[in-house]
């Protein structure tokens, strides 16, 4: 049976002079979502695997050295790694607020690989689509190409959007954010099956989760790259649950089916 090895990074860390504790994961309650639903679907729990520096000392490798080696002996090329935020490949070149730290490992360095055929700039405030996909946007969506998010506040609402002719502008109406889904079923050649599914900030990205695991469980069944716009409706200010965001209307904007890659 194959197996998911759930891949998380570590949350910011605000006082340089401590370390982070091990429990302490971006996207975690995201991740028991999509995991549940996995095992729904006929794998199985495998291992945790951090994608991270070392504990103590540089975060980062001298220059012309070799990334951090991540340890993937135990993965099968059946498996699964199952990631629940965004790569954040694009964050120092932006240089948003709310950074995602890179962990100059191996790992992430052929993850972004990957992501770099779907997405040219990948930061919290930024997102712009690589220029392969934009025959795969629906019509009346071109303005997707290229968008800014608010980062204030929660749910990342659109600041900006760019069609990458006319210009940048403001989108008019309710608030709307984007959300994300890329599953292939090996991340490189002869290496493990990847699925990622984030939003734009930690809220959309857990209320995305959780839609795919209701009533969208069939988007992880096959191979592909699924962008979707997702209207942020309202949180209560008593949140208990998270059946309120049931109704929140999730519409497809970008939908690639990568089947065809996967039995190449």
């Amino acid at each position: 049976m194959r197996r998911v090895h759930p891949l998380s990074y570590q949350v910011a860390l605000h006082d340089l002079k401590r370390l982070l504790k091990l429990h302490q994961r971006r996207d975690l309650c995201a991740g028991i979502e999509l995991e549940s639903a996995l095992y729904e679907l006929g794998f199985r729990h495998g291992e945790p695997i951090f994608n991270e520096p070392p504990r103590r000392g540089p975060k980062k490798p001298p220059p012309g050295a070799e990334p951090f080696h991540v340890d993937l002996s135990f993965v099968d090329p059946h498996d699964l790694l199952l990631q629940i935020t965004r790569p954040p490949f694009s964050d120092a070149e932006s240089g948003p607020k709310r950074q995602i730290a890179l962990a100059h490992t191996d790992l992430e360095l052929r993850l972004h690989a990957l992501w770099r055929e779907f997405l040219e700039t990948s930061a919290r405030n930024h997102v712009r689509l690589h220029p392969g996909m934009y025959p795969f946007l629906a019509p009346g969506f071109e303005s997707r190409r290229e968008m800014t998010f608010r980062q204030r506040g929660w749910g990342a609402p659109y600041q900006e959007l760019n069609d990458q002719k006319s210009g940048w502008r403001k989108l008019r109406g309710k608030r709307r954010t984007l959300v994300f889904l890329l599953r292939v079923e090996h991340a490189w050649p002869g290496g493990p099956g990847y699925l990622c599914a984030f939003g734009m900030d930690g809220c959309t990205t857990y209320i995305w989760a959780y839609r795919l695991k209701r009533d969208l469980k069939h988007l992880l069944e096959r191979p592909g790259f699924l962008v979707a716009e997702l209207e942020l409706g309202k949180m209560p200010d008593h949140t208990t649950d998270l059946r309120w965001s049931l109704d929140w209307k999730i519409e497809p904007i970008l939908v690639r089916d990568l089947g065809l890659r996967a039995q190449a």
